[in-house]
């Protein structure tokens, strides 16, 4: 078979050589499908952690559904939101915010609440991006400090207590609106602004927690007994207004007047 031993040692050599490749071939190549099945397997765990995660921040355990109607506007970094003590604002439209299908928007916030309103004002479509703010609600503490108040004019308990959310008062005719509700505060005949559901879902992003904020696409439905002033005597049974009065409106749009023009001018 082999014509000397020559021949016969280069075919054993050969064979060992073959065999040894092969035994090193097969291990490894089982050691990296091995390690792509481990990785493959390391991927998966990974996603539904984060989506365990970002159900937990977001206080919408197993509901894929929450945000349908909501379309997500903007982030912001949880300590600003939670945190800021005096009203913040940003715009929400095509420029701001690409995929916002709606009309344009303010977005006013403070200690972790969000109010949307249309930037538009109802009365001259004056933008109300630079309107002054207050929180007027007894929860807030504003009416107790006589200095808020112009000239010691100050609203019934009841109309305070009729308040939806804070007040902002448009920069070129002072009109009034509650941004909680929409209502014109300051004239019967002025239509109420359009306002929008405001949610929010919380993400820790490396050991720092941030706030999604998301408008709902279509605003809240209005109710009309809610969108004009209330003359004198409008109250429930509980002795609550039912909407804030024209007096109440009134008291508040001096308030607003008389604190806008102390940040401004730093005077009281």
């Amino acid at each position: 078979m082999f014509k000397d031993s020559t021949s016969f040692g280069a075919a054993c050599a050969l064979g060992i050589g073959g065999l040894g490749a092969v035994l090193w071939f097969v291990p490894r190549r089982q050691l990296h499908l091995s390690r792509l099945a481990w990785l493959r397997k390391s991927l998966e765990q990974l996603q539904l952690d984060m989506s365990a995660s970002f159900r937990h921040y977001s206080g919408s355990e197993d509901s894929p559904d929450d945000d349908q109607g909501f379309v997500f506007v903007k982030e912001l970094p949880a300590e600003t939101l939670d945190g800021s003590t005096s009203f913040s604002s940003f715009l929400v439209n095509s420029e701001t915010t690409p995929n916002w299908p709606g009309e344009p928007l303010v977005v006013w916030y403070r200690q972790g609440s969000l109010w949307a309103m249309q930037e538009a004002c109802p009365h001259a479509r004056i933008s109300l991006h630079t309107a002054d703010i207050e929180d007027f609600r007894p929860h807030a503490c504003m009416q107790s400090r006589q200095s808020t108040w112009a000239n010691g004019a100050v609203p019934r308990e009841s109309d305070l207590q009729a308040l939806a959310g804070p007040c902002i008062v448009c920069p070129a005719h002072m009109y009034v609106f509650d941004c909680g509700n929409g209502a014109c505060l300051t004239n019967e005949l002025t239509q109420s602004a359009r306002v929008y559901a405001v949610k929010t879902k919380r993400l820790e992003e490396l050991g720092a927690e941030r706030v999604q904020v998301l408008i709902s696409r279509d605003p809240r439905q209005q109710d009309e007994s809610q969108s004009r002033v209330a003359g004198a005597g409008e109250y429930c049974q509980t002795g609550k207004a039912l909407k804030v009065s024209k007096d109440g409106g009134n008291k508040i749009q001096l308030a607003l007047v008389k604190l806008g023009l102390e940040r401004k001018f730093g005077f009281e």
